[in-house]
């Protein structure tokens, strides 16, 4: 099964990386590019649209350098996620979810967990203590593998709150469900009526690249004047103006962005969005 051999290919070099693309070609110059080795190549099955999305092993000759936080190429550059994964930084969903997708089952293992159960506290805190009194629904977009869903267990929310989580990853909402949080597929998420969540967040996912049409369905969905709250972990100056287009587009309003870092330094601010 692929996902079981590109799992045990990175737990057996730790310091190996994986590169994902539709297109086989980019791998093999990414590699070259960044002097990397391209040690093996995986494809999905073609789908319904005639696509397919490759992903490649990377390792490194020069064992000290590890490897590079960004490759460029002419037509292409891809970014370093989770310390080991390459994805187009131009974001491309289906690339996005099958990566996701493969290593869910390990996801877990190769993230800082103290630091995500904390910013989803955080974010908590910020969209249930606005809500009102009462029981509130909330939306946990991009919820991956439900750490949200413990998150709210450890600031006792349980009660009062109703966490409902949705990924573009499959394998992700199954670990979630997995973790006792309710989720609800993707494509069923995108039908859902107007108007039924008291508040939406979004913990490290912003920088994967929402799309349009996705932000303004969590507007469309929030009830009025209700708040998102999300992360975007490594956003520069450009990276917010772009997102500040977005959420207009979207008719969700910027109303503070709180400066925060990781434990390593990392540029991490918070920020919070109103349904305008």
């Amino acid at each position: 099964m692929l996902q079981d051999e590109i799992v045990a290919a990175l737990r057996a070099d730790g310091r190996a990386g994986l590169i994902v693309d539709r297109r086989e070609r980019h791998l093999e110059a990414a590699a070259l590019a960044a002097g990397l080795v391209l040690s093996r190549v995986w494809a999905t099955e073609t789908d319904a649209a005639g696509s397919r999305v490759c992903l490649g092993l990377l390792t490194s000759p020069h064992r000290a350098r590890g490897l590079p936080r960004t490759i460029d190429l002419s037509d292409v550059s891809y970014t370093r996620r989770v310390d080991h994964f390459y994805l187009p930084a131009a974001g491309d969903s289906a690339v996005t979810a099958t990566l996701f997708n493969v290593i869910s089952s390990i996801y877990d293992d190769m993230i800082s967990r103290n630091i995500n159960l904390s910013m989803a506290e955080t974010l908590l805190r910020v969209v249930a203590g606005s809500a009102g009194s009462g029981a509130k629904k909330i939306l946990d977009y991009g919820c991956g593998t439900g750490l949200a869903f413990e998150a709210c267990k450890r600031l006792g929310f349980a009660g009062t709150v109703a966490l409902v989580g949705t990924d573009i990853s499959q394998g992700m909402l199954e670990r979630a469900q997995e973790r006792g949080e309710r989720v609800i597929p993707y494509v069923e998420w995108q039908m859902l009526s107007p108007s039924i969540w008291d508040g939406t967040i979004s913990a490290f996912t912003l920088h994967y690249g929402l799309a349009t049409d996705d932000l303004a369905r969590i507007a469309r969905q929030l009830k009025p004047k209700a708040l998102f709250a999300a992360n975007f972990i490594k956003a520069g100056d450009a990276e917010l103006t772009a997102l500040r287009s977005q959420l207009s587009q979207a008719q969700l309003t910027v109303e503070a962005i709180t400066p925060s870092t990781t434990a390593d330094g990392t540029d991490n601010p918070i920020l919070i969005m109103r349904k305008t």
